[in-house]
């Protein structure tokens, strides 16, 4: 019976062996692909130091690059403020003997709430259109109508 366990024992020693020597090989293979992702385009003389310093120059290079690009992005995220970037538009009708809503009021505004309020007054015999100016979002120097300010309001809240 002794002789049996022994055996077992043996067996099992083996099968535990065998698959620790197949993770080691496994951990094996991934290092030295990794090891190769690492060295891709150097010689194979260098060491692993000066693959490192390689690494570190071109972090460096590209650090210098996002810095740029920061730059880039903050000055024309600042220019895009001087843009048109908000709209917004109210149909009406002025008029309670003409049918349908001809008139309007488009609000065009730049990211810092700057524009102008474009209205149009559709009746019979005539149309007018008038241009009022808008500071900050706010009205300068001419009295909005109601449905101006709606135009305005809306463009403030939307965006191109």
């Amino acid at each position: 019976m002794f002789a049996n366990e022994l055996n077992f024992l043996v067996l099992v020693l083996l099968v535990a062996n065998f698959l620790f020597s197949a993770v080691l090989l496994f951990m094996y293979y991934q290092s030295v692909r990794h090891y190769r992702n690492l060295t891709r385009g150097l010689s194979k003389r260098q060491d692993l130091s000066k693959i490192l310093e390689h690494q570190l120059d071109r972090l460096e290079v590209l650090s210098s690059k996002m810095q740029v690009l920061e730059e880039d992005n903050r000055a024309i995220k600042k220019s895009c403020q001087h843009h048109l970037q908000k709209f917004g538009l109210v149909r009406f009708n002025p008029f309670g003997d003409t049918g349908g809503d001809q008139s309007f009021a488009a609000a065009f505004l730049t990211g810092q709430g700057d524009g102008v309020v474009i209205s149009s007054l559709h009746g019979r015999a005539t149309s007018r259109v008038f241009g009022k100016p808008i500071k900050n979002g706010k009205q300068s120097g001419y009295q909005f109508s109601q449905e101006e300010q709606h135009a305005v309001d809306l463009a403030l809240n939307s965006s191109l």
